[in-house]
């Protein structure tokens, strides 16, 4: 299982070219994405051609993880193809803005504690899916391939959900870059800390501010937690 970062700014994009989240996993029968956010489409058509991609998992619905769904919805319209999207459901008008199109093959996860699927390579992913703090209905996601198991907080504060999300995982996508003492419903750096001391799982730092990277803070604390970098590749 290969974990590529395409995004991993929030909640815009910035002026260099950072997008906002999305994360592409690569495993010998099967390509997936989780999350589509400001900026990312492009990015992740440098590294993937859309008609290989098996499903897109959303953990929630804020902007900076959903935008680019709106211009994907041309790509697939020329593509001709039509692509499976879990997701959490709501009554928003945004929901039905994002979601409402004959091309986007939608599960509600909103109800859903798992979900499991069929690639079109012939592999079975079975996932855990655990709601997290945030402002809007959040679901962490964590997935096995039956070798690997890989987790992703989509956004969160700290707390019991995202141990229990982490615990078990080979690797975790954690929000988790906010600088310690920073109030709001994101994870700390030193929030991050806490987790691998509970969960002993390796930690990419996902959701940074364009005007602060946490790189530093963990190179001295902690070389189990690193920075997202964008483009890079992590290998399970």
């Amino acid at each position: 299982m290969n974990l590529t970062v395409i995004g991993k700014y929030g909640p815009y994009a910035t002026p260099t070219g950072g997008a906002c989240s999305c994360y592409l996993v690569e495993g010998t029968d099967y390509k997936f994405i989780m999350d589509l956010g400001a900026g990312t489409l492009g990015k992740l058509r440098a590294k993937v051609n859309i008609e290989d991609v098996d499903f897109i998992y959303i953990t929630h619905l804020h902007y900076d993880h959903t935008s680019d769904l709106l211009t994907l919805r041309y790509l697939l319209e020329d593509k001709k193809k039509r692509l499976k999207i879990y997701a959490p459901l709501n009554e928003t008008p945004w929901s039905k803005i994002l979601f409402t199109h004959p091309l986007f093959d939608v599960t509600d996860t909103s109800t859903l504690n798992s979900i499991e699927v069929k690639t079109k390579g012939g592999a079975t992913l079975k996932a855990e899916l655990i709601p997290t703090i945030h402002p809007v209905f959040n679901l962490g996601i964590k997935i096995s391939d039956g070798e690997k198991t890989l987790a992703y907080t989509g956004d969160t504060d700290y707390c019991d959900a995202v141990i229990k999300l982490l615990s078990g995982a080979d690797l975790a996508v954690c929000d988790c870059s906010k600088p310690t003492g920073f109030k709001s419903a994101h994870c700390t750096e030193s929030g991050a800390l806490k987790l691998y001391a509970q969960t002993h799982t390796p930690i990419i730092a996902s959701h940074q501010n364009e005007d602060y990277d946490p790189a530093a803070f963990f190179a001295a604390n902690n070389p189990n937690i690193v920075s997202a970098i964008e483009g890079k590749t992590y290998h399970l």
